[in-house]
C-alpha cells in the first residue's frame, strides 16, 4: 500500500459532506459522492446511480462468476458535521470528521490500487445516520435483479481504541462457511483485533442480516465524537492495518 497516497485520499475525502433527503442524495450536498466519483475515473470500475446508493463494480453485477462480496460503506454525514476536516495530530495519529470518510478512504484505496478481485462489488450507501434506507435500497435491489452476496458493512466504532485494536468485527448476521473463514484469516494476520459477541441494531449489518445475507461489521477503532465538528482521532496505524483487513476478507 502506497501509505501516503493513502493518506492524501483520506484528507480528501473526509473534507466533503454528503447528505440525503426525501429518499435521494442531494446534488448540491453531495460533495463526497462528486470526489469519489472523480477518484475513480479512468479506473476499471463501473458506477450504477441508484438514489439512495452508488454501486461499483469492475464488471456488471450479472455477469460475476461465483459469490459475490459486497462492501458496503455509508456515505451520509450526520447534519451536526458542518465543517468537515481531515488533519494529523501528529506522526502517529489522524483527526478528523471521520463518520464514515475513514472506511469510504480505505475501500477507495483498495479500489485504486487494484487490490481487489472481480466478484467484490463497493456499495456507497445513503442514509445510515436515519434509518439506513441507502441499505434497505440496495437490499431490495439486489432481491429484484436475484443477486447473492455475503456483506461486509464498513463503518467506525469507539471499541478498541484504548486498548489499541487494529479493528472490530461485529454485528455477525447468519454465519456460515464464509465468514468462519474470514475469522480464521483475521486471526492468521499480525494484526490485534476483537471479535464482539452480540448485536446492536444501529448498523447497517442489521439489515442485511435481516434481509437474510451473510454479513458483519468490519470497524476501525476511533475516539472522541462522531457527530459533531470536534471530530475522532484515530491512530494512523490502525488505519492502515484496518485497510488490509477489508482486503484480507475482500480476497476470501
Amino acid at each position: 500500500m502506497n501509505t501516503e497516497k493513502s493518506i492524501s485520499i483520506l484528507h480528501t475525502v473526509a473534507s466533503t459532506i454528503n447528505h440525503d433527503r426525501f429518499g435521494k442524495f442531494v446534488p448540491e450536498e453531495s460533495t463526497r459522492l462528486n470526489i469519489i466519483k472523480k477518484l475513480l475515473k479512468g479506473t476499471d470500475y463501473k458506477v450504477l446511480d441508484k438514489d439512495l446508493f452508488v454501486l461499483c463494480s469492475k464488471r456488471p453485477i450479472k455477469e460475476i462468476s461465483g459469490p459475490i462480496t459486497v462492501i458496503s460503506s455509508h456515505i451520509d454525514t450526520h447534519r451536526k458535521i458542518t465543517a468537515p476536516f481531515s488533519d494529523e495530530s501528529d506522526d502517529k495519529k489522524l483527526r478528523g470528521t471521520y463518520d464514515n470518510s475513514i472506511t469510504n478512504a480505505a475501500i477507495i484505496t483498495l479500489m485504486l490500487e487494484n487490490q481487489l478481485p472481480e466478484n467484490v462489488v463497493i456499495v456507497f450507501t445513503g442514509n445510515e445516520e436515519y434509518g439506513m434506507k441507502g441499505a434497505i435500497d440496495f437490499c431490495e435491489f439486489a432481491k429484484e435483479e436475484g443477486i447473492q452476496a455475503r456483506v461486509i458493512a464498513a463503518d467506525v466504532t469507539g471499541r478498541g481504541y484504548k486498548s489499541e485494536k487494529s479493528f472490530t468485527m461485529e454485528n455477525k448476521g447468519n454465519c456460515g462457511a464464509w465468514m468462519r473463514k474470514v475469522k480464521e484469516a483475521f486471526g492468521n494476520s499480525p494484526y490485534d483485533w476483537k471479535d464482539k459477541k452480540g448485536y446492536e441494531e444501529d448498523d447497517e449489518a442489521c439489515i442485511y442480516r435481516d434481509y437474510g445475507y451473510e454479513s458483519f461489521s468490519l470497524c476501525i477503532p476511533t475516539k472522541g465524537e462522531m457527530h459533531d465538528n470536534t471530530g475522532l482521532t484515530v491512530r494512523r496505524k490502525t488505519y492502515f492495518d484496518y485497510t488490509d483487513a477489508l482486503c484480507i476478507a475482500a480476497n476470501l
